[in-house]
């Protein structure tokens, strides 16, 4: 098990201690950690287990919220103690000692928050006096609310003379029980470190504060002046004050006070609502965003009504994100619950409309047509399209004042309506009539009425005052059986006459005008039927008698709409400090300033206090409130509050009761799904459980008899799934809890003024409910549990993230029922996990407020932020990513574009809902274009700024829209980029939500036209494009694959002449066309700027394809807003973002990593650069560069950085590829970091090792294709699979990597044997699951660390080690002899480290056995 993080709150600065007659001892406090288990017993002695009863070093830590280890210079254990927030007497509940502490000993005052229990202290008998005064002086000096520390023991025993000395007896009262067996001695804060009195500052004070402020004093003196101190204390007033810590008769804290304040610009900067602005309340502040009565409402809804007085209509909306247009069906509903499915028209989507949001959906989703479009006609081709669209519906609704400044559209729009109308009516009029005259000789279709008596009744009809939505009726129509149409025709006369009668500017504006109309009709035409536009209402209607297969709309980038802020106009209910300073060794006692300082200003409830984004969090601030900035905002500060009532000491914390309901209802008002709160709030006071049986226990905080927090914990019923599926062990030992000692959280809610007591609020719903762990679980968006059970907690911030495990993908058919539980098993939604148990309540995490933006959502931009974010002792506030799609993940996007990208298994959506990245960072959602370097500012393509402090590029390389040389010859992508507008048709896919746009246009256009597609590119996206294309219906024929040039001597996609012979017949099997090695020439745009022909160049040969799409996979390149944006910004540019070893450019607060960069020419490495490594792994090791910045457990290297920046590093995690290929083959490639050299040259080299081959790539989908390249050392260095989906298990295989062909059972041997005829069934084998497990390393460092210790059977203390003696035998020889072989086992075996292996494998497979219990244990056979 990974220890929990070492504390950095208990950590204090080595001192000397002295002991006896020993020489003084240097000395320090930690936390204590498991591995000091044996240290520790070994200084138990008899009087130990006297005073404290039995105990398990192990479990005391686990359970101890505080348990600190004294270490010498030399990291040996001097002492330990074991504090808990409960006395270690039995029978006395830890969660209701208070009452026995008052009846037994007289105690009223004594509570959890200001007393702990020591439950277990040992140390060296020399130092004893020394350690334990150490201890208990670090102990409180780390939480300043602690008075007394309590130590229970029997009653006849007495404490050691070490304690003795420091904890003095308590007298019973005359109400204790005559039978107690408990005696209780306390240490009390003054006798270590007493409070600091504080009182008003005298200029006498100036002498003292000077020293303290010599650290500073060039930076004060730029501010303030060089008197300041003295000018501070001489200037205060009713307004400005100054209050000195005094200590020892000397001052040494000082802190400046004011009530000057611009709270306009703090409103303004950060999000104050829930401290109602650091104003006090008045009658002119707006708290709620203004609605609408109910009389405006019923009013607009009957307006409404009388003109969409239709159940069925057809609305053309367009897609700004592609250009794209499609028809939705809508059943329009005014009522706000919309009517039963089986109510609804056969097929029709319900929508639930007002007037504002039908206007919104008609106005502003405007359809946007590429090709006639230009600057300068572009406003006149949307609204005359827009009328078009919606012309009766503005007519009708007479909306009139919306187009009122338009008199040039208002004026033909109404004529036009009107002719129109009057037109549809002579129409219908005719056609009733000729529909009458049939009569006489009836026929049974669909035009004609079965009767004379219809056809009567129809003329009638037509006869009678046509209706409003006549026009609507005209373009729309309406079949017999009462399902609409879409009337081309009737569409195509109302634009060619709207469109010739608008007045433009121009003539050239005319026609650009009417063809942008005309454009509309064939739009709908070919979206809604696949076909030319049709002109007869039969084709349509015969077209509508096979109901088309519904498109799932493409993914759409979430809109954020300008949230509602409140404004508040009271006085100022605040003031702020000025200047603080206080010496290091009284910094904890800082909040002793804050109760005099409100007395400084009686009227004020809020202190305020902002610091430099950069300045770390010191002792003051923890007891503080961070608000968070608003967006955009670039302020360099940050702002911290403090409200008055947080000094209050009668804060507290019991279980719930019912009267504490309406307050309950109150505090959680605002919180999204507060009905969740309320309801399990209310199973508590009727049951006390679930309906299903599940304890159920609520807690609420109370501070001045008032409700000012609520927690709701149930029993954690699904431990087994957590501790098999997340790291949980990184911080518990699992088999040192009871499963009753897990809860569950579902809700927490604490009012933010005080926040700074949320930890004391977990732990003491811990203590109370005697729990020693709680856990919280975060689910995607998309999952019903994340609305249902669980609301947003307040304590996030405090909760540990918790990394999943990866887990084994197990072939239950081969292991013969040896699987584990169902509880393993079992299927979840996938969430992320949050955690704290006792050892962290009271353990700080250590604030970063440093701004750090990261551009571009590549892996190794991921994992550096997920790095970051699962750093547990940290908590990084300004984590930002900027990306022009988001997270990647978060997007509702279709299968099929899933699979149009390849994988690189390292941030898969499974994983990505695992971590919820977005828990813990700020989403802009934009393309960086510009850098200013001066002012530290992102700039997006949006106009947005994103201010930073250390800026990360990792936006990778994408592929680019390729330009023909014969079109824009050598010039530079600036001058092409002037004037080029991208073809409508062209595709160039670089994440997901490119690829769902793509597979949309292809459901929607290619599919249902004849016309060729072109795929160009050699790279392995290309491949799976066309494999895309051919799931989605589109034929082969109609598919032409031309590979671009690969730049000479570099392999090709696969790199494996099997594979792409395989992929290659998949392709001539489906009939695709395939064409050599090309150059895109030149290709041809009609007037809509489409792409109709497309010219490749082959030497001095030109061929032309007719092209309807095209998809463009030629190069990766940087991206050219990329480009510009590191350009103009003078960072250093040479075909990639030039950098150093340690990531750094020419900017040192710029980073960048990923396929982005290139290392510095200095380094004579030029064909080495990131894009050779496994994004994932560089993006955390650029993680672990920064972090030495700010994580003061890190210890910094001593070696000169000049040195370690004179080679590249060279990372060792595999490359992995998961891709779907034509045939519906999956690819699976995981391969050795390496210059991209064809397999060939490789196979020649001498060290190449040898090749391992089952199966028959050219017949995979039969007999799967499986390679493995074991090198000239025995190692796998490459998997390559190529099989049916069902058979590739890749979690599981990507282990076999970096592994000896021993671990693998002997392969190679068994392999030469013919033992072996199929990897994919060799690997599903029970024996191969351990490889699998993610522990596996862990064992095998294990086993490592175990031949590098001497011979555990050896009483020789200088017995050579094991390891030393294969390392010599190696140096000289390079190899092993077979007779050096023979007495290596012999050692082995004899010095008793087979044993010790053996032991520690068993232990492994037990420890782990809930995974694997396909391995037999001893006692088992």
């Amino acid at each position: 098990m990974v220890g929990a993080p070492r504390s950095t709150r208990l950590s204090s600065r080595r001192r000397p201690m002295t002991g006896g007659s020993e020489p003084p001892l240097e000395v320090q406090v930690r936390a204590a950690e498991a591995g000091d288990e044996h240290a520790v017993m070994r200084l138990v002695n008899t009087i130990t287990e006297e005073l404290f009863g039995p105990f398990n070093v192990i479990a005391v830590i686990e359970k101890a919220i505080f348990a600190v280890t004294l270490v010498d210079m030399n990291e040996e254990v001097v002492g330990f103690a074991a504090f808990y927030d409960h006395p270690n007497v039995p029978g006395v509940h830890p969660g209701q000692w208070e009452a026995w502490a008052e009846t037994e000993f007289g105690l009223p005052r004594f509570n959890s928050f200001n007393t702990v229990f020591l439950h277990l202290f040992v140390t060296k008998p020399d130092f004893a006096v020394g350690c334990v005064q150490e201890i208990i002086r670090s102990v409180l000096a780390a939480v300043p609310q602690l008075n007394q520390i309590l130590l229970c023991v029997p009653v006849h025993n007495h404490p050691d003379p070490a304690l003795s000395d420091l904890f003095k007896p308590i007298n019973k009262t005359v109400k204790a029980s005559s039978n107690a067996t408990t005696t209780i001695f306390i240490a009390k804060r003054q006798d270590f470190a007493p409070v600091l009195h504080i009182r008003t500052a005298k200029m006498e004070d100036n002498d003292d504060l000077t020293p303290i402020f010599a650290r500073h004093k060039n930076r004060l003196r730029e501010t303030y002046g060089d008197f300041f101190v003295a000018e501070l204390i001489d200037s205060q007033d009713d307004d400005h004050k100054a209050l000195v810590a005094e200590a020892n008769g000397r001052a040494c804290g000082f802190m400046s006070l004011s009530t000057n304040v611009n709270l306009d610009l703090l409103n303004a900067t950060f999000e104050l609502g829930p401290f109602h602005g650091l104003r006090k309340p008045d009658e002119g502040d707006i708290l709620e965003e203004p609605k609408e009565s109910e009389e405006d409402l019923e009013q607009e809804q009957e307006e409404v009504k009388e003109v969409f007085d239709y159940e069925a209509t057809i609305v053309l909306l367009g897609d700004e994100n592609t250009g794209k247009s499609s028809l939705m069906k809508t059943a329009v509903s005014l009522d706000p619950n919309p009517l039963p499915e089986s109510l609804s028209p056969q097929g029709f989507p319900q929508v639930s409309l007002r007037r504002e949001a039908f206007e919104k959906k008609i106005l502003l989703n405007l359809v946007k047509l590429p090709g006639e479009i230009t600057e300068d006609n572009e406003q006149a081709v949307v609204k005359a399209i827009q009328a078009a669209d919606c012309a009766t519906f503005l007519y009708n609704n007479l909306i009139i004042d919306t187009f009122e400044h338009l008199p040039s559209v208002w004026g033909p729009l109404v004529q036009a309506i009107e002719d129109e109308r009057q037109a549809e009516y002579e129409r219908q009029k005719q056609e009733a009539e000729e529909s009458a005259e049939a009569t006489e000789e009836p026929e049974d279709t669909d035009e004609n009425p079965e009767n004379p008596e219809a056809a009567s009744k129809e003329v009638a009809a037509v006869a009678e005052p046509e209706k409003p939505d006549a026009i609507i009726k005209a373009v729309i129509g309406s079949r017999s059986d009462g399902e609409a149409f879409v009337d081309i025709t009737a569409v195509d006369s109302f634009a060619a006459r709207f469109s010739a009668s608008l007045m433009p500017v121009n003539n050239q504006e005319s026609e650009s005008v009417s063809n942008a109309l005309y454009r509309l009709t064939e739009v709908i035409a070919r979206n809604t039927f696949g076909l030319a536009t049709p002109k007869i209402e039969q084709d349509i209607l015969e077209m509508a008698e096979v109901p088309p297969t519904p498109i799932d709309p493409p993914a759409q980038l979430p809109q954020l709409e300008p949230a509602f802020q409140q404004t508040f106009v009271g006085a100022s209910n605040c003031f702020c400090v000025q200047l603080f300073c206080i010496k290091d060794e009284f910094e904890t006692r800082s909040t002793d300033f804050l109760a005099h300082a409100f007395q400084c200003f009686p009227d004020r409830d809020f202190l305020i206090l902002t610091v430099p984004h950069l300045v770390p969090e010191f002792a003051l601030l923890q007891s503080f409130v961070r608000v968070p900035p608003r967006m955009n905002t670039t302020l360099q500060q940050e702002l911290y509050v403090f409200h008055r009532c947080g000094l209050l000491a009668d804060f507290h914390v019991r279980p719930s009761i019912s009267d504490d309901f309406p307050a309950v209802e109150k505090l959680t008002a605002s919180i999204e799904n507060s009905e969740a709160i309320l309801e399990d709030l209310q199973k508590y006071n009727e049951a006390r459980r679930d309906k299903d049986g599940t304890p159920l226990h609520a807690f609420s905080a109370i501070c001045s008899d008032q409700v000012v927090g609520v927690a709701i914990v149930r029993q954690e019923e699904n431990i087994e799934y957590l501790k098999s599926h997340y790291n949980i062990e990184d911080f518990i030992y699992y088999s040192h809890h009871a499963r009753s000692e897990h809860g569950h959280l579902f809700h927490f809610v604490l009012n933010p003024i005080f926040a700074h007591l949320t930890k004391l609020f977990l732990k003491e719903i811990m203590r109370q409910d005697v729990k020693s762990s709680l856990f919280y679980p975060t689910f995607p968006t998309t999952a019903e549990e994340a609305d249902s059970s669980h609301t947003l907690v307040t304590c996030m911030s405090d909760l540990v993230p918790v990394k999943p495990r990866r887990q084994i993908s197990y072939p239950v058919d081969s292991l013969f029922g040896n699987i584990p539980s169902e509880r393993v098993l079992k299927e979840e939604a996938p969430f992320a996990l949050l955690h704290i148990n006792r050892k962290l309540v009271l353990e700080p995490k250590i604030a970063i407020n440093a701004r750090i933006v990261v551009v571009g959502a590549s892996d190794a931009g991921l994992a550096f932020l997920e790095s970051l974010a699962f750093s547990p002792h940290l908590k990084f506030n300004n984590l930002t990513l900027v990306s022009p799609h988001g997270l990647p993940g978060e997007l509702a996007v279709t299968h099929d574009a899933k699979h149009m990208l390849p994988s690189s298994l390292a941030f898969t959506k499974e994983r990505l809902d695992k971590i919820s990245l977005k828990s813990w960072i700020n989403i802009v959602f934009g393309k960086c274009t510009g850098i200013n370097r001066k002012s530290k500012l992102v700039i997006t393509d949006d106009g947005s700024i994103v201010p930073y402090d250390h800026l990360i590029l990792a936006t990778g390389t994408q592929f680019q829209v390729p330009f023909p040389v014969g079109i824009y010859g050598n010039a530079s992508e600036e001058d092409i980029y002037k004037e080029f507008e991208q073809p409508t048709n062209l595709f160039t896919i670089n994440d997901e939500f490119e690829a769902d746009q793509a597979v949309y246009y292809i459901k929607a256009v290619v599919a249902k036209s004849q016309e060729q597609v072109i795929v160009y590119g050699s790279s392995l996206e290309a491949y799976m494009c066309v494999h895309t294309l051919l799931r989605l219906g589109v034929s082969g024929e109609r598919i032409t694959f031309v590979h671009a040039p690969r730049v000479q001597g570099q392999a090709d996609c696969f790199n494996n002449p099997d594979v792409l012979a395989a992929v290659q017949a998949s392709l001539d099997a489906a009939n695709v066309v395939t064409k050599a090695e090309s150059e895109l020439y030149s290709w041809d745009l009609d007037p809509s700027n489409t792409i109709t022909t497309v010219t490749f160049r082959v030497g001095d040969e030109y061929e032309t394809c007719g092209c309807g799409t095209l998809f463009a996979y030629a190069e990766r390149r940087v991206d050219y807003s990329a480009f510009r944006a590191v350009n103009d910004s003078c960072l250093i540019f040479d075909g990639r973002v030039v950098i150093d070893s340690q990531f750094h450019t020419n900017d040192t607060a710029i980073r960048a990593c990923g396929p982005l960069t290139k290392f510095s020419r200095r380094y004579h490495a030029d064909q080495w650069s990131h894009a050779n490594f496994y994004s994932r792994q560089v993006g955390h090791e650029l993680a672990c560069s920064l972090l030495k910045l700010f994580d003061p457990t890190i210890e910094k290297d001593d070696d000169d950085s000049d040195e370690l920046n004179k080679l590249i590093p060279i990372y060792t995690d595999p490359k992995v590829t998961l891709a779907q290929l034509p045939g519906g083959l999956t690819y699976l490639d995981v391969r050795k970091p390496s210059l991209n050299v064809p397999v060939e040259e490789r196979r020649q080299t001498e060290n190449y090792g040898r090749e391992l081959v089952t199966g028959d790539a050219a017949n995979a989908a039969d007999t799967p294709y499986f390679l493995v390249h074991v090198n000239a050392y025995n190692s796998v260095e490459t998997v390559t699979c190529l099989a049916k989906s069902c058979d590739v298990r890749h979690g599981n295989l990507l282990c076999l990597y970096g592994k000896n062909e021993k671990f693998l059972n002997n392969l190679v041997s068994r392999f030469d044997e013919g033992l072996i005829t199929d990897f994919y069934t060799y690997f599903n084998e029970p024996w191969a699951m351990a490889l699998f497990h993610d522990r596996f390393q862990n064992i095998l460092d294990e086993i490592r660390d175990i031949l590098k210790q001497p011979p555990p059977d050896s009483d020789e203390a200088e017995s050579e080690v094991f390891a030393k003696k294969i390392r010599d035998l190696v140096e000289e020889n390079l190899t092993i002899k077979s007779s050096e072989m023979r007495e290596l086992l012999t050692d082995y075996k004899k010095e008793g480290y087979k044993r010790a292996v053996e032991t520690r494998l068993l232990s492994y497979l037990s420890y782990n056995y809930y995974h694997l219990p396909m391995y037999a244990k001893p006692g088992m056979v």
